[in-house]
């Protein structure tokens, strides 16, 4: 009876491992993924739309104010707003433009630039964070995958171990010991499996969120982890990271835009002009009324006559010239003290705090490459451990245990320590090997490049 359970059980084990390579074939494409997130992702499509508005700006800021066209009249009458009675009545039309000191106009453009330069790294670094978010709950995906198949593999067995304890004691050759334990441990792993089916579903949607689809979509194949490669030193990946992380080179602009709003100040000491040029027109008086008026004369015998005539009024018959007016604004920066050496002072520091967010930045940035550089070189090393020692040795401590087992030199609950043992061994190696490409994951993040 010992051999046939023992022949049972690794007729399940091949069994199983049979059905998890072929389920491995059909792989779920970790590249795919990516291209799709980065084509359908939102916040990459919100950053988009955020620096192509910037971009826009740039012409705004360099362009002059609009200039300034007004109506009006001038030197009307208020007794009875005859346009014809005074000289100096006229109807005006005036335009002015507002002119910039030379090196104004480019210095503004210059800050907008600047900041739309920002947001195309901004942009940059929304797409490192949404690759690295795809990289990590894809390999966090295989590691619930994984602990699934293993988890069922051994739950197939203990169901084995149970009925053969169960037998075994039924007959009188086992002890209820052993059942109950073995029934414990299957009950263990079936709570292990509800609570890893609820995070595949919720890693599955938050997968599916990332690529901008509906949280139901299904996800056609399973994760595959194919150990990745790592040979890059400390220095290298420093390097790396000053020529791309989009953290620094967004920094980096603003310093840019810091120092020319920095000289934008400094011009602000110099006047603006505003040029006006004025026309006004005046309406001609030759077809005014003349105006009633008594004249006193004598006649052929020496008497005075007064008669009544109507009078033309003085200058009737010349024309009314049109005026034309131009005239030149400057402002006069009087109270520079409180406004443009304020200024002035404000984006002085300004670039210093810019330069400091700089440095703060990149300290931060090398520390963590440093950081992650140790985890993958830990993992890295346990990867091998387990693969090369851990588990062959605890397979074979097994395979002695069940051996020994069956000629009754151990008891069962040594043999199910020993299945216990390796089980455990099997998941911490998945959980090491997917760590390990969740930290390379984070390690192309920090440096702002793809990397493998």
């Amino acid at each position: 009876m010992k051999w046939l359970s023992v022949l049972c059980i690794r007729v399940c084990m091949f069994c199983f491992m049979f059905i998890a390579s072929a389920g491995a074939q059909n792989r779920l494409d970790l590249d795919a993924l990516i291209t799709a997130a980065l084509d359908n992702n939102p916040e990459i499509s919100v950053s988009e739309r955020k620096k192509e508005a910037l971009w826009e700006r740039p012409s705004q800021a360099r362009a002059w104010d609009d200039p300034k066209l007004t109506f009006g009249v001038a030197n009307l009458p208020a007794d009875d707003f005859d346009f014809n009675k005074q000289d100096m009545t006229q109807k005006t039309v005036s335009i002015s433009q507002q002119i910039p000191f030379p090196g104004i106009p480019s210095l503004r453009e210059k800050v907008a630039v600047e900041e739309a330069k920002r947001a195309e790294k901004e942009l940059e670094n929304t797409r490192t964070g949404i690759v690295k978010a795809v990289k990590k709950t894809y390999y966090e995906l295989y590691f619930i995958n994984e602990s699934l198949n293993i988890i069922g593999k051994n739950e197939d067995i203990l169901k084995k171990f149970v009925e053969l304890t169960r037998i075994k004691y039924e007959v009188g050759q086992g002890l209820q010991e052993d059942v109950l334990k073995a029934e414990v441990e299957l009950y263990k792993l079936q709570e292990n499996l509800i609570g890893l089916r609820q995070q595949k579903i919720t890693l599955q949607a938050d997968l599916n969120r990332l690529l901008g689809r509906e949280a139901s979509f299904a996800l056609e194949g399973e994760p595959v982890l194919e150990i990745t490669g790592f040979d890059f030193t400390p220095r290298e990946l420093e390097e790396t990271a000053q020529a791309n992380n989009p953290v620094l080179l967004s920094l980096r602009h603003l310093i840019e835009r810091s120092e020319a709003e920095h000289k934008l100040a400094g011009k602000q000491y110099f006047p603006r002009f505003t040029l006006t040029a004025s026309y006004g027109q005046r309406d001609n008086r030759r077809n005014a009324q003349p105006f009633p008026a008594e004249v006193t004369g004598v006649d052929t015998q020496g008497n005075q006559d007064t008669n009544r005539v109507f009078v033309a009024p003085l200058g009737d018959d010349r024309d009314r010239p049109d005026f034309f007016s131009l005239f030149v604004g400057v402002t006069i920066p009087l109270w520079f003290k409180s406004k443009q050496s304020k200024k002035v002072s404000e984006t002085n520091l300004k670039i210093a705090q810019a330069k400091l967010q700089y440095e703060s930045a990149k300290n931060n940035i090398f520390f963590r490459l440093h950081d992650i550089g140790a985890r993958i070189k830990k993992n890295k090393k346990l990867i091998n451990l387990y693969r090369d020692n851990i588990i062959p040795q605890a397979t074979q401590s097994l395979d002695a245990d069940m051996a020994a087992y069956q000629v009754g030199k151990i008891d069962f609950l040594t043999l199910l320590s020993s299945r216990i043992t390796l089980f455990n061994y099997e998941i911490q190696y998945r959980r090491v090997m997917s760590n390990y490409e969740m930290e390379l994951a984070e390690l192309e993040a920090v440096v702002g490049k793809r990397l493998f």
